[in-house]
C-alpha cells in the first residue's frame, strides 16, 4: 500500500480515499481539521485551507490539490472558486450543512461531475482530463453514503470486482485459461483475503451480500 490522504463527507458515511502512486510506504493519518462554513474552508467562497498537520509530509507535494474549483447548476452555484490541498498523511473532514457543496467537490474529485472552471491535481496530474473509466489509476477510490453494491454476488466476489484495475489479462486470456490469467487469478485472490482480513470479514468471503447485515455490507 501506498501513503494516503482522505477527504470525507457527512461524517464516515461518505468519502474518498487517495493512494499516492509514488509512496513505497503506509502513512497514516496523523492530523484531522474540521472545515466549516464561514471559517478555514467556506465552500464557495474561495478560501485557501490550511494544511498543517503535524503529521504531513510535505517533502513531495500535495496528493491532492483542487483549485478555483467552480461548478453551477442552471445558474445556481454549488461550488465557487473553492481551493484545497490534501498531503501524504493527513486525514481533511469537510464538514458543513445541507447544500454547503461537500458531496459537489467529492463528486468533482471523482469525476463524476464535470467542473466548470479550475484544476484538480492528483500528484501533478490533471485529473479533469483523465476519462472517469481511468480515474481509479490515479489511486482514486470513492465510497458513498448509501451501500451501492452486488447483492447477488458473493462477498470474495465484491472484493475482486474492486481489484480489476489491478489486473492486465485480457477477456480472451480468462476464456482460455491462459498462464497470465491464472497467475492473475492467484494475485487477485490473494488481494481479496488481505483486504477481507483488514475489514474483519473473512470469515464472510463465501455469503451472499444480500444475506447480511447492513454494517457488514457497508465494509464490502
Amino acid at each position: 500500500m501506498a501513503a494516503s490522504g482522505v477527504a470525507v463527507s457527512r461524517g464516515a458515511y461518505e468519502g474518498l480515499h487517495l493512494n499516492s502512486a509514488s509512496a513505497g510506504t503506509d502513512s497514516q493519518a496523523g492530523s484531522s481539521r474540521d472545515y466549516q462554513p464561514g471559517s478555514t474552508l467556506p465552500i464557495g467562497a474561495g478560501n485557501h485551507a490550511r494544511t498543517d498537520g503535524p503529521a504531513s509530509d510535505r517533502s513531495t507535494g500535495p496528493l491532492l490539490s483542487v483549485r478555483n474549483l467552480s461548478i453551477a447548476f442552471g445558474g445556481v452555484n454549488a461550488l465557487t472558486d473553492v481551493n484545497l490541498d490534501v498531503w501524504p498523511g493527513e486525514c481533511v473532514g469537510l464538514i458543513g450543512p445541507n447544500g454547503a457543496g461537500k458531496t459537489t467537490l467529492l463528486n468533482c474529485i471523482s469525476r463524476l461531475l464535470v467542473p466548470s472552471t479550475g484544476s484538480i491535481l492528483i500528484e501533478g496530474v490533471e485529473c479533469t482530463r483523465v476519462p472517469t473509466a481511468r480515474i481509479v489509476s490515479l489511486g482514486v477510490k470513492r465510497t458513498f453514503q448509501n451501500i451501492a453494491t452486488f447483492q447477488e454476488m458473493r462477498v470474495a466476489e465484491v472484493l475482486a470486482v474492486g481489484a480489476h484495475h489491478e489486473t492486465r489479462s485480457t477477456f480472451l486470456d480468462a476464456v482460455l485459461g491462459t498462464p497470465i490469467a491464472s497467475r492473475e487469478s492467484l494475485r487477485v485472490r490473494a488481494m481479496v483475503e488481505e483486504s477481507a482480513a483488514a475489514l474483519g470479514i473473512s470469515e464472510l468471503l463465501g455469503h451472499v451480500v444480500r444475506d447480511l447485515p447492513y454494517g457488514n455490507q457497508k465494509k464490502g
